[in-house]
């Protein structure tokens, strides 16, 4: 009999209002100074906005946690722009938000197993079919990685890290 005994979710939703939050989105987006960090355009972390609580409410919902909200920024891909394999730290989760996203020529964030096929010895490698309006979340501690940005059109997407939500005097306790 088989048991899987370790798996990775990634969730994936649609966007509500689609049109109406990704010209808000981008409203925000193009009032920051975007800086190079790497081979990436990235705005500040501390970015204050609700426009996806629609979003991460339905997601709480789905895994029975309540969360908030640590940081939020955008990133903003030209032609040749990519981002290196990284996590976003040992707890919680992230998302990414498709903001100005075109499958026929940009693709989606990579997702790296965090263990080795038992056959082959390699790290298996996971692109989730993404759309523009789409936002996935995923374990913090997934590594991940965008690929090379090969085409002339920016790929902007919407971050954010999402921790368990404490009430002050609460403390948590993990079985």
């Amino acid at each position: 009999m088989k048991t899987i005994a370790f798996e990775v979710p990634i969730y994936k939703y649609k966007v509500s209002n689609w049109e109406s939050k990704k010209k808000n989105i981008l409203n925000i987006f193009y009032n920051f100074n975007c800086k190079k960090l790497g081979n990436v355009m990235t705005s500040p972390l501390d970015i204050k906005t609700n426009i996806l609580s629609d979003e991460i409410l339905h997601f709480e919902k789905e895994i029975g946690i309540e969360l908030q909200s640590t940081e939020v920024w955008f990133q903003l891909y030209e032609k040749n722009m990519d981002h290196i394999t990284h996590t976003h730290g040992p707890t919680g989760f992230s998302s990414v938000c498709f903001v100005e996203y075109d499958k026929k020529v940009h693709k989606p964030t990579c997702f790296i197993s965090p263990f080795a096929n038992n056959i082959t010895g390699e790290l298996t490698r996971h692109a989730p079919n993404v759309d523009e309006g789409d936002i996935i979340f995923f374990p913090s501690n997934l590594l991940h990685y965008v690929p090379v940005n090969i085409s002339e059109k920016k790929r902007i997407i919407m971050a954010l890290n999402l921790h368990l939500k404490q009430k002050k005097g609460q403390f948590l306790n993990y079985e």
